[in-house]
């Protein structure tokens, strides 16, 4: 009795090929089984259909669907692809530098679970710009995957050497835009605190950044009195503004005087006590966790 799709013939219970080997027929029954289910499970994926997200009628509610649309999709497209959009998000350039506006979302450099990042496609997007034998362009600071902004890239070393030059000289002036939980007491001002690394002892053992203050107050008197500055702490200065406020969340804009890793988030949460909105590791001290707001809170922010 020949078999479907192939010359076989089978005796008892045992399958003859053509060249005399013999197989155990419950063998290839189950894989042949298998192979169906297999094949009847990839139609009925292919024939599913996703079902379409309703897009909200809140502007506010919208604008966030389509962030996190853009984050699930830039981690999956081609990276000529990616490029092509950082090349549509050029706001400048000339002989030495292109500067781009970073999607939220996209990391920079590379590491566990990214799939691409910005580092991957610099070469793509420098032949998109000068042709096949353009050398890749350089990057000459990073941003943080959530956010979004300017980022210079240089047209070579030389160019990327000089810029760097002036982040770490501290003759390049940033500015970001930061939404945050509560507001500060005051509607500008400076927040000059050390910055260190420290294990957080808790059911979630991590370590993070936090204030090393040279000033503490007393319990028993309420007075300031100054400590001895921990040797691993790092200066850290940032300038803040208040730009508009609503319910129990404000818009600031930060500067930076100083580069200490996640000074701006430190010295929110644990300097000001106005943590970023969304950030799940500086809301907290002893554990990770997600802030407890509604989104309705900051309709109205958004929209000044």
């Amino acid at each position: 009795m020949a078999a479907r799709g192939s010359a076989v013939c089978r005796l008892g219970s045992f399958a003859v090929k053509p060249g005399g080997r013999l197989f155990s027929q419950s063998q290839s029954v189950a894989a042949a089984c298998t192979a169906e289910q297999l094949a009847e499970k990839i139609r009925a994926q292919k024939q599913q259909k996703t079902p379409k997200q309703e897009v909200p009628k809140d502007p506010v509610l919208r604008r966030v669907q389509e962030l996190v649309q853009l984050t699930q999709q830039l981690q999956r497209v081609h990276p000529n692809v990616l490029a092509k959009a950082l090349k549509q998000g050029i706001l400048y350039q000339n002989k030495e530098i292109v500067v781009i506006n970073k999607p939220y979302g996209l990391p920079v450099h590379g590491g566990p679970g990214v799939k691409i990042c910005i580092t991957d496609v610099l070469p793509i997007l420098a032949k998109m710009l000068d042709g096949m034998n353009a050398k890749p362009l350089h990057l000459c600071h990073r941003l943080d995957k959530e956010t979004t902004g300017v980022m210079v890239l240089a047209r070579d070393q030389d160019t990327a050497d000089r810029i760097h030059h002036f982040f770490r000289t501290r003759q390049v002036e940033k500015k970001y835009w930061a939404i945050c939980i509560g507001e500060p007491e005051s509607p500008d001002g400076l927040v000059n605190i050390p910055i260190m690394e420290k294990e957080v002892e808790s059911h979630q053992s991590h370590f993070k950044m936090t204030v090393a203050p040279n000033y503490r107050v007393s319990h028993e008197d309420g007075k300031m009195f100054k400590i001895r500055q921990h040797r691993d702490a790092q200066k850290a200065v940032t300038r803040y503004r208040i730009l508009s406020s609503a319910s129990s969340c404000s818009l600031l804009e930060l500067q930076p005087v100083t580069g200490v890793k996640h000074q701006l988030r430190v010295h929110l949460a644990y300097g000001l006590g106005c943590p970023i909105l969304g950030d799940h590791k500086y809301s907290h001290w002893s554990k990770l966790a997600p802030q407890d707001l509604s989104i309705c809170n900051v309709g109205g922010l958004l929209l000044f």
